[in-house]
């Protein structure tokens, strides 16, 4: 018999009432949410990475503990669900700024003039800096802000088909520049 099964007949609001003063109940709580906060995650995220997933739901219940004394509503489920949402927003942002700051789409010149690639994220940039401003940009947004090429087509303009055409000119620009690399390897 589960530590957790004294639990089942509960509903999430009651176990949220008694996770102040049981862990117990906060163990039935996060088994009986958890996989709904994981699949509101991959579909706000749009992946199904653990590296992304993983620490995204822990900060979930990270959250939930510190201001599980502050529940007051009537659905536990959807107060959770709710911090879901805003983590994945706040994943998001950091993600493009991190990105931006990184790479901006914009400005890869910023990079030092004449700097020896030293590992696969130089030589990347290296070989990005070399493709015309259209491919460089779809390629950004494609694969480093992970839009689709419907999103693509909205914020620049330029029709599916073209997206397509221009990511693959890219990667037969990028292709002589990182097959030195070879599959799998790394620095």
């Amino acid at each position: 018999m589960s530590q957790n099964e004294g639990y089942a007949s509960k509903t999430p609001e009651e176990l949220a009432r008694l996770v102040a003063t049981d862990k117990g109940a906060f163990d039935a709580l996060y088994e009986r949410l958890n996989g709904h906060v994981r699949t509101c995650a991959q579909r706000r995220l749009r992946t199904k990475k653990e590296s992304v997933l993983d620490p995204v739901c822990a900060e979930v219940w990270w959250i939930v503990t510190k201001t599980k004394a502050r529940f007051e509503g009537d659905s536990v489920t959807a107060w959770i669900l709710g911090i879901t949402g805003k983590v994945c927003l706040r994943y998001k942002s950091d993600k493009k700024k991190d990105l931006e700051r990184r790479l901006p789409a914009d400005d890869l010149a910023a990079m030092e003039d004449g700097a020896e690639p030293t590992d696969l994220a130089a030589d990347v940039r290296h070989a990005l800096e070399g493709l015309p401003p259209d491919q460089r940009k779809v390629l950004v947004l494609r694969f480093f802000r992970q839009l689709t090429f419907e999103e693509i087509e909205k914020k620049t303009g330029i029709p599916r088909t073209e997206v397509r055409r221009l990511l693959e000119a890219a990667f037969e620009r990028l292709r002589p520049h990182l097959e030195s690399w070879g599959p799998g390897e790394s620095s």
